[in-house]
Formats: C-alpha cells, sequence, structure tokens
C-alpha cells in the first residue's frame, strides 16, 4: 500500500489522522492494535492522545490498558499511516479538507500537539504510580500471608491434588480486601475464603511487581 503525503503533512497531520479514525472502529481489537502501530510510527509519543481519544469510544476501554499496550508498540512496527487513512476511506471518510494555515493557525497545531504531549506523560505517570502501588499492596499480602506446608492445607490445592511450593502462600480473602481497599472478584464474583497468593515479578526484576489469586472454588484474579 502507498501512501501519497499532502501538502498540510506537517504538523497538522495530526488533526487530518485524528478525523479520519473517527470512521473507524474502536471495538475491533485487531484494529486498535494496527492504529496505535499507525500513529505511534508517524507521531512517536504524540500519537498516544490522538489514540486513547479514539479508543475511548469502545465499550471496554481501559486506559490503563491503553498505555500498557502503546508502551510496548516499537515505532517502525511496519504499519504506516497509510493504513490508516486507507481504512477510513473504506468507511466513507472523504479527505476533502486541507488542514493548513487557512484552517487553523501555527500556534493551534503547536497548541494541541503539546496538550497530546502532556496527555501520554500523563497517562505514563499514572500507569508509574499503580504499578508502584500494586508492587507496594504485594509486598504487604505477601509478608502476611502463610505458606502451604501440604496438599491439605489449601482447599485449590487439595481440589486439585498440586503438591505446595515455596512460590505460594496463602492469606484470607478478607485480609486482602482490607489492604487494598477494594473487594477482589472473578468475573464479577467475590473471591471466597483462604486465597491461594502466587507472586508475579517483571522480567529483569528481583522483587515481587504483583500478584495473582485463587481461591478454593478456582476463581482467579489479580490486583488492579
Amino acid at each position: 500500500m502507498t501512501y501519497i503525503p499532502r501538502q498540510d503533512d506537517g504538523p497538522a497531520a495530526m488533526e487530518r489522522a485524528a478525523d479520519a479514525l473517527e470512521y473507524i472502529d474502536a471495538h475491533d481489537r485487531e484494529i486498535w492494535l494496527r492504529m496505535a502501530m499507525a500513529l505511534k510510527s508517524e507521531f512517536g509519543e504524540a500519537g498516544f492522545a490522538i489514540w486513547d481519544d479514539w479508543s475511548q469510544a469502545a465499550d471496554n476501554y481501559n486506559q490503563h490498558d491503553a498505555m500498557t499496550v502503546w508502551r510496548g508498540i516499537k515505532s517502525g512496527g511496519g504499519v504506516g499511516i497509510g493504513s490508516l487513512f486507507h481504512l477510513a476511506r473504506e468507511n466513507g471518510w472523504r479527505d476533502d479538507v486541507t488542514y493548513t494555515v487557512e484552517t487553523m493557525t501555527p500556534e493551534q497545531v503547536e497548541q494541541r500537539r503539546q496538550a497530546r504531549l502532556k496527555k501520554a506523560a500523563e497517562a505514563e505517570e499514572q500507569v508509574r504510580q499503580e504499578q508502584a502501588q500494586a508492587a507496594k499492596w504485594t509486598a504487604e499480602i505477601w509478608q502476611r500471608a502463610e505458606p502451604v506446608t501440604t496438599v491439605n492445607s489449601n482447599r485449590y490445592l487439595e481440589r486439585k491434588q498440586v503438591s505446595p511450593t515455596s512460590t505460594l502462600r496463602q492469606i484470607n480473602v478478607a485480609a486482602i480486601n482490607e489492604i487494598i481497599g477494594y473487594t477482589l472478584k472473578s468475573k464479577g464474583e467475590p473471591l471466597t475464603g483462604e486465597v491461594l497468593v502466587a507472586p508475579v515479578r517483571r522480567a529483569g526484576s528481583s522483587g515481587l511487581c504483583s500478584t495473582e489469586f485463587i481461591d478454593g472454588t478456582g476463581r482467579k484474579t489479580a490486583l488492579a
């Protein structure tokens, strides 16, 4: 697919991309990912705000998930901005506006660019704060949890007939809920009783970054 640049493919090109995105459905995850790749390839970090604003049209939108996905995308990952415009045209977008000084002043363009960069930085900072909070909760939960010594000492392991290991502990879910300030749920159902605690470590790090939980009925969840 060949992308033919227009005269306005300078700073105002972001406005053109944002306009085209309005014609694309954000609910399809494969398309959602491809649009992120296209925008990051073309605009770098400034493209996040365009993509994130558009992503919010999806019922299952989650900014933490969006930022995590965005961070994992490398610029120049093989999907260019031409893919975005091509899909938008297929859905009825008409490329009949020129985003030049006649429609936007350079100051307006720069203000929008700076606002988008600011939004990307704020979203990144929110993810850092959530990760730090999850690590703090994990440390306290792990410290208060007790080792699982035998198969019969944990209802879930007993059901599965799985031997305990030194990397697993257990704690009553009420204690976890007290620590984190919300009720652990799996698919809308609260976890109950003694909960198996499985630590999560980030690659290349020795510390715990999060925790997964399994109750006696087999319900599974992790820290938000």
